[in-house]
């Protein structure tokens, strides 16, 4: 988003860390956006009422000595997306990773498949490049 478009009282959408759901954040935390100065944006969100937090404009990175605890989106679809790659992911790494007994759940055409699908992934990343 271009930051010359945000506005203060703005809603914006947190996925919080790994760290912050064990801890008992919900998994998608609306915040506001209570400044908007030269390097950050400053939000406060109803679930940690006495804190403020900061992101930078150009990386909307949490601005922090520790771990983030939130991560910044202005399009609370984005984030359902990000979190459901996130998800899919995690997925196929298992199915993939403990393959030993389901080498042959998949047949060849299927491994063909999903090599086009790699294929084309590499081939953007490298004309990316």
């Amino acid at each position: 988003m271009d930051k010359r478009n945000v506005t203060i009282g703005q809603t914006v959408y947190l996925a919080p860390s790994d760290n912050k759901i064990r801890r008992g954040a919900p998994q998608i935390v609306e915040g506001t956006i209570i400044t908007v100065g030269k390097k950050y944006y400053t939000i406060k969100t109803k679930y940690d009422l006495h804190r403020e937090y900061k992101f930078g404009m150009e990386d909307l990175k949490q601005q922090t000595d520790y771990s983030p605890d939130y991560y910044l989106y202005f399009d609370k679809q984005e984030l359902l997306d990000d979190k459901e790659a996130a998800a899919l992911r995690k997925k196929f790494n298992r199915f993939f990773e403990w393959s030993g007994n389901r080498q042959t759940r998949l047949t060849l055409e299927q491994l063909r498949r999903i090599n086009e699908i790699i294929t084309e992934d590499e081939e953007q990343n490298a004309a990316n490049d």
